[in-house]
Protein backbone atom coordinates (compact mmCIF):
# COMPACT_ATOMS: atom_id res chain seq x y z
CA UNK A 1 0.00 0.00 0.00
CA UNK A 2 1.38 3.62 -1.12
CA UNK A 3 0.79 7.03 0.16
CA UNK A 4 1.86 9.93 -1.69
CA UNK A 5 2.35 12.80 0.56
CA UNK A 6 2.65 16.61 -0.77
CA UNK A 7 3.08 19.41 2.03
CA UNK A 8 2.23 17.29 4.74
CA UNK A 9 -0.72 15.74 3.04
CA UNK A 10 -1.86 12.09 1.91
CA UNK A 11 -2.76 13.21 -2.02
CA UNK A 12 -3.31 9.60 -3.26
CA UNK A 13 -3.63 6.10 -2.02
CA UNK A 14 -2.49 3.10 -4.38
CA UNK A 15 -2.09 -0.52 -3.47
CA UNK A 16 0.05 -2.48 -5.54
CA UNK A 17 1.26 -6.17 -5.88
CA UNK A 18 4.18 -7.80 -3.85
CA UNK A 19 5.80 -8.41 -7.48
CA UNK A 20 5.06 -4.89 -8.86
CA UNK A 21 8.42 -2.69 -9.42
CA UNK A 22 7.73 0.99 -7.75
CA UNK A 23 9.41 3.85 -9.22
CA UNK A 24 9.17 6.77 -7.01
CA UNK A 25 10.63 9.10 -9.36
CA UNK A 26 13.96 10.47 -6.99
CA UNK A 27 11.57 11.49 -4.17
CA UNK A 28 11.96 9.90 -1.16
CA UNK A 29 10.68 6.49 0.27
CA UNK A 30 9.57 5.33 3.47
CA UNK A 31 8.71 1.63 4.03
CA UNK A 32 6.87 0.78 6.99
CA UNK A 33 6.18 -2.68 8.01
CA UNK A 34 4.91 -4.73 10.94
CA UNK A 35 1.41 -2.62 10.61
CA UNK A 36 -1.50 -4.39 12.15
CA UNK A 37 -4.20 -5.28 9.75
CA UNK A 38 -7.01 -3.60 12.36
CA UNK A 39 -4.43 -0.02 12.13
CA UNK A 40 -4.32 -0.02 9.24
CA UNK A 41 -8.19 -0.09 7.96
CA UNK A 42 -8.73 2.51 10.76
CA UNK A 43 -6.22 4.80 9.41
CA UNK A 44 -7.63 4.29 5.99
CA UNK A 45 -11.14 4.25 7.43
CA UNK A 46 -10.25 8.34 8.23
CA UNK A 47 -9.50 9.09 4.40
CA UNK A 48 -12.75 7.03 2.99
CA UNK A 49 -15.49 8.91 5.66
CA UNK A 50 -13.47 12.79 4.38
CA UNK A 51 -13.66 11.89 0.80
CA UNK A 52 -16.81 12.58 -1.40
CA UNK A 53 -17.46 9.98 -3.22
CA UNK A 54 -20.55 11.47 -5.70
CA UNK A 55 -18.18 13.87 -7.69
CA UNK A 56 -17.16 10.71 -9.64
CA UNK A 57 -13.73 11.63 -9.00
CA UNK A 58 -11.07 8.43 -8.96
CA UNK A 59 -7.39 10.41 -8.27
CA UNK A 60 -8.94 11.15 -4.63
CA UNK A 61 -7.04 9.30 -1.91
CA UNK A 62 -10.64 8.11 -0.43
CA UNK A 63 -10.93 5.88 -3.65
CA UNK A 64 -7.41 4.63 -3.28
CA UNK A 65 -8.36 3.96 0.51
CA UNK A 66 -11.22 2.21 0.04
CA UNK A 67 -9.97 -0.35 -2.70
CA UNK A 68 -7.10 -0.87 -0.07
CA UNK A 69 -9.59 -2.00 2.77
CA UNK A 70 -11.04 -4.34 0.59
CA UNK A 71 -8.15 -6.12 -0.78
CA UNK A 72 -7.04 -6.27 3.46
CA UNK A 73 -7.13 -10.67 4.29
CA UNK A 74 -8.69 -9.59 7.54
CA UNK A 75 -12.48 -9.39 9.16
CA UNK A 76 -12.21 -6.09 9.99
CA UNK A 77 -12.28 -4.88 6.35
CA UNK A 78 -15.96 -6.74 5.60
CA UNK A 79 -16.61 -4.15 9.27
CA UNK A 80 -15.18 -1.37 7.85
CA UNK A 81 -17.25 -1.32 4.59
CA UNK A 82 -20.29 -2.87 6.33
CA UNK A 83 -20.22 0.55 8.43
CA UNK A 84 -20.02 2.47 4.68
CA UNK A 85 -23.18 1.00 3.33
CA UNK A 86 -25.73 2.29 5.85
CA UNK A 87 -28.35 4.75 4.58
CA UNK A 88 -27.50 7.67 6.50
CA UNK A 89 -24.16 7.18 4.41
CA UNK A 90 -23.98 9.39 1.01
CA UNK A 91 -25.43 7.47 -2.09
CA UNK A 92 -21.70 7.72 -3.88
CA UNK A 93 -20.25 5.66 -0.78
CA UNK A 94 -22.33 3.25 -0.70
CA UNK A 95 -22.26 2.03 -4.04
CA UNK A 96 -18.28 1.94 -4.22
CA UNK A 97 -18.50 0.08 -0.72
CA UNK A 98 -21.11 -2.35 -2.69
CA UNK A 99 -18.97 -3.20 -5.16
CA UNK A 100 -16.50 -3.82 -3.46
CA UNK A 101 -18.10 -6.10 -1.24
CA UNK A 102 -19.12 -8.15 -4.30
CA UNK A 103 -15.59 -7.69 -6.28
CA UNK A 104 -13.49 -8.93 -2.89
CA UNK A 105 -15.29 -10.15 0.35
CA UNK A 106 -16.66 -12.94 -0.86
CA UNK A 107 -19.13 -14.69 1.55
CA UNK A 108 -19.16 -11.85 4.37
CA UNK A 109 -19.97 -9.25 1.16
CA UNK A 110 -22.53 -11.48 -0.75
CA UNK A 111 -24.58 -10.91 2.57
CA UNK A 112 -24.38 -7.24 3.27
CA UNK A 113 -25.44 -7.13 -0.57
CA UNK A 114 -28.44 -9.38 0.04
CA UNK A 115 -29.51 -6.63 3.13
CA UNK A 116 -28.71 -3.71 0.81
CA UNK A 117 -30.76 -5.22 -1.84
CA UNK A 118 -33.89 -5.73 0.26
CA UNK A 119 -33.76 -2.38 2.09
CA UNK A 120 -31.09 0.16 1.06
CA UNK A 121 -33.85 3.59 0.32
CA UNK A 122 -32.31 4.60 -2.83
CA UNK A 123 -32.97 2.93 -6.45
CA UNK A 124 -29.91 4.14 -8.10
CA UNK A 125 -28.25 2.42 -4.76
CA UNK A 126 -29.91 -1.08 -5.45
CA UNK A 127 -29.25 -1.32 -9.17
CA UNK A 128 -25.76 -0.68 -8.38
CA UNK A 129 -26.14 -3.75 -6.17
CA UNK A 130 -27.27 -5.71 -8.57
CA UNK A 131 -24.11 -5.06 -10.51
CA UNK A 132 -21.77 -5.91 -7.57
CA UNK A 133 -23.91 -9.34 -7.38
CA UNK A 134 -22.87 -9.98 -10.88
CA UNK A 135 -18.87 -9.48 -9.67
CA UNK A 136 -19.27 -11.63 -6.63
CA UNK A 137 -18.65 -15.43 -7.52
CA UNK A 138 -20.67 -16.37 -4.29
CA UNK A 139 -23.14 -18.83 -5.99
CA UNK A 140 -26.34 -17.10 -4.10
CA UNK A 141 -25.67 -13.66 -6.12
CA UNK A 142 -27.34 -15.19 -8.83
CA UNK A 143 -30.84 -16.20 -6.26
CA UNK A 144 -30.74 -12.29 -5.25
CA UNK A 145 -30.22 -10.95 -8.40
CA UNK A 146 -33.31 -13.23 -9.75
CA UNK A 147 -35.07 -12.16 -7.00
CA UNK A 148 -34.34 -8.30 -7.52
CA UNK A 149 -35.87 -8.86 -10.76
CA UNK A 150 -38.50 -10.17 -9.89
CA UNK A 151 -39.64 -8.44 -6.73
CA UNK A 152 -38.18 -4.72 -6.64
CA UNK A 153 -40.41 -1.83 -6.53
CA UNK A 154 -38.27 0.15 -8.79
CA UNK A 155 -38.83 -0.63 -12.97
CA UNK A 156 -35.23 0.71 -12.72
CA UNK A 157 -33.70 -2.02 -10.76
CA UNK A 158 -35.84 -4.70 -11.86
CA UNK A 159 -34.36 -3.76 -15.54
CA UNK A 160 -31.04 -3.43 -14.54
CA UNK A 161 -31.18 -6.67 -12.44
CA UNK A 162 -32.25 -8.34 -15.85
CA UNK A 163 -29.58 -6.63 -17.61
CA UNK A 164 -26.53 -8.27 -15.06
CA UNK A 165 -28.05 -11.05 -15.30
CA UNK A 166 -28.20 -11.93 -18.57
CA UNK A 167 -24.25 -10.69 -18.85
CA UNK A 168 -23.72 -13.10 -15.90
CA UNK A 169 -25.93 -16.32 -16.06
CA UNK A 170 -26.66 -19.41 -18.43
CA UNK A 171 -30.31 -21.25 -18.25
CA UNK A 172 -31.25 -20.20 -14.39
CA UNK A 173 -31.96 -16.86 -15.68
CA UNK A 174 -33.72 -17.57 -18.83
CA UNK A 175 -37.14 -17.91 -17.08
CA UNK A 176 -36.88 -15.03 -15.00
CA UNK A 177 -35.88 -12.93 -18.66
CA UNK A 178 -39.09 -14.96 -20.57
CA UNK A 179 -41.28 -13.96 -17.13
CA UNK A 180 -40.05 -10.54 -16.92
CA UNK A 181 -41.42 -10.34 -20.67
CA UNK A 182 -44.67 -11.81 -19.94
CA UNK A 183 -45.94 -10.36 -16.79
CA UNK A 184 -44.06 -7.00 -15.64
CA UNK A 185 -46.24 -4.02 -15.56
CA UNK A 186 -44.04 -1.79 -16.55
CA UNK A 187 -43.50 -1.38 -20.07
CA UNK A 188 -39.35 -0.12 -20.10
CA UNK A 189 -38.69 -3.63 -18.44
CA UNK A 190 -40.56 -5.65 -20.85
CA UNK A 191 -38.46 -3.52 -23.38
CA UNK A 192 -35.03 -4.53 -21.71
CA UNK A 193 -36.10 -8.27 -21.61
CA UNK A 194 -36.99 -8.46 -25.14
CA UNK A 195 -33.47 -7.02 -25.33
CA UNK A 196 -31.81 -9.59 -22.85
CA UNK A 197 -33.59 -12.04 -24.62
CA UNK A 198 -32.46 -11.55 -27.80
CA UNK A 199 -29.10 -11.03 -26.16
CA UNK A 200 -29.11 -14.49 -24.37
CA UNK A 201 -29.54 -16.26 -27.96
CA UNK A 202 -26.67 -14.45 -30.14
CA UNK A 203 -24.43 -15.22 -27.08
CA UNK A 204 -26.02 -19.13 -27.48
CA UNK A 205 -26.90 -19.37 -23.62
CA UNK A 206 -30.37 -20.07 -23.73
CA UNK A 207 -29.74 -23.60 -26.88
CA UNK A 208 -30.98 -26.24 -24.55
Amino acid sequence: MLYRLEAKQVVKIRVASNDCTLDAGGLPFFWLTGVKPTDSIALLTTYVRNSDFDDHGDRRPGNGALTAIALHADASADRALESFVTPEQREGLRRQAGFWMGAARGKAGLTVLQHMAKTDPSSDVRAHVAFALSVSHEAGALDEMIRMAHDDTSSHVRGQALFWLAQKAGRKAVGTITGAIENDPDTDVKKKAVLRSASCRRMKVCRS
